[in-house]
């Protein structure tokens, strides 16, 4: 059949989003090589800062950031934060447990709340003398761990005030739901590399992000949003903070079963939806455009690809080749993020694996998400390192 416009602005939004795709991941790596300062900071101490309802997997996390430690040698405290109530003992591998009071009135809730609170808790300890003014703060949540490279770019670089890296699903549990989540390191080897290094951020994820004093001095999580690491980004952005980005990356735990998957993402989907509004103009409209984009490239590179193999359409010698071409950079795409996942060269072919049932578990799992509504309540999953 003849093509229809439907038809033509299918395969150039698919042309057009695989080779971005490719392009934003190559331009991410030489921006951020390129921006890359050799000056080191002047930090006395790292907190690495861990926000947990009570799960056990707390201390497997201190335990192997203080055996990591144990060959850095870096001024290093592993502080815990609870909500009062909360079943949690302490260990020797943790410096100190924060817990919230019921008392503590914010406009932040659940995960939010908690940070403000340990950040004015911080504040008061450098009123009294009790902490010096040149630290740093690595958040992480109770099933992420940080690899020694990117503790070393948080306590050693001096090119930020906010850092970012890589989220990596190498921890252990469902190896079919780790292999559906490489979506999330696809998403930071394109999106993040780039946009963060350029102080210009379309996501912000809170498990991974280390902050300088003065951030943490001058930006509030004191917001009502469910997205809270994202508005917290982009607001200190757009107050002049400076972004940067690490390879380095922290290993997460992907969701354990396809329940977990669905409430996670339904979570996160409107959270993000719902902190739109809350947004600087300039980071609502990047984001806007990334949903958008995400929307749009999977379904159209299924039609495109679908009407072709039926013959549905025939598409002249210059629009094929073209699609090929497209088709093949989107492929390299997921096999680097494979390769970075393993960092050995089977898992470039596991990343090309994963390229479409990842891709489709993410747009059906988001889809489903918008379909179900909001949820009532901040629903979280089981946890295991």
């Amino acid at each position: 059949m003849q093509l229809s416009m439907v038809v033509i602005i299918v395969i150039i939004v698919w042309i057009i989003s695989a080779v971005s795709i490719i392009f934003i991941m190559a331009a991410g790596y030489i921006v951020n090589v390129g921006r890359r300062s050799q000056s080191l900071s002047k930090v006395d101490l790292l907190i690495i800062q861990i926000t947990t309802i009570g799960n056990t997997t707390t201390y497997d996390i201190a335990k192997r950031v203080r055996e990591m430690n144990s060959k850095m040698n870096l001024p290093i405290e592993i502080w815990v934060v609870i909500d009062e109530g909360t079943d949690f003992k302490g260990s020797r591998y943790i410096d100190r447990i924060i817990t919230v009071p019921k008392s503590f009135r914010s406009r932040a809730r659940y995960k939010a709340r908690a940070l403000e609170y340990a950040r004015l808790y911080r504040l008061d300890l450098i009123r009294k003398d009790l902490l010096s003014i040149r630290y740093r703060v690595l958040y992480l949540d109770d099933d992420s761990i940080p690899t020694e490279g990117f503790i070393n770019d948080c306590f050693y670089r001096g090119d930020f005030d906010i850092l970012e890296t890589v989220i990596y699903p190498r921890n252990r549990g469902s190896r079919l739901y780790t292999f559906l989540d490489y979506m999330r390191t696809s998403a930071c080897l394109t999106w993040c590399s780039l946009f963060q290094t350029l102080s210009k951020p379309v996501w912000v994820h809170g498990e991974g992000m280390c902050v300088n004093s003065e951030v943490d001095e001058a930006i509030s999580w004191d917001f009502d949003s469910k997205a809270e690491d994202l508005v917290y980004g982009q607001i200190a952005v757009s107050n002049g903070f400076r972004m940067g980005f690490s390879y380095s990356g922290v290993n997460i735990t992907s969701p354990l079963t396809a329940k977990d998957f669905l409430r996670q993402r339904r979570r996160w989907t409107w959270g993000i939806i719902d902190s739109l509004h809350i947004l600087p103009h300039g980071s609502r409209i990047r984001t806007s455009i990334a949903i958008m984009f995400g929307f749009l490239i999977f379904p159209s590179s299924t039609l495109f690809a679908v009407l072709t193999a039926l013959n549905i359409i025939y598409l002249d010698p210059l629009c094929y080749v073209m699609g090929i071409i497209a088709m093949i950079l989107w492929l390299i795409h997921w096999g680097v993020t494979g390769y970075m996942i393993g960092r050995k060269p089977w898992y470039f072919i596991l990343g090309l694996l994963a390229s479409y049932p990842s891709s489709f578990w993410t747009f059906i799992t988001s889809l489903i998400a918008i379909l179900r509504r909001p949820p009532e309540r901040f629903e979280v999953i089981k946890k295991k390192v």
